[in-house]
């Protein structure tokens, strides 16, 4: 299953939070999720230090971002 959207984990409130428990519940349950995303930004409106770059990938319980 592939997630894609502007606001994604490490952003602590709003899009990104929900978006993320979403395919972390998924990913439990079975579901090969991937997300594309772009880099956190909100709350602190600049990209965060963890992401600099131009790309970076990981994975988050279960999720390949």
């Amino acid at each position: 299953m592939l997630v894609h959207g502007l606001n994604y984990a490490m952003e602590p409130v709003g899009v990104g939070k929900y978006t993320a428990e979403m395919a972390e519940g998924l990913a439990t349950r079975g579901f090969d999720v991937r997300v594309v995303t772009a880099r956190p930004y909100y709350p602190w409106w600049r990209a965060a230090p963890k992401s600099a770059g131009w790309a970076w990938r990981e994975e988050r319980a279960g999720v390949r971002v």
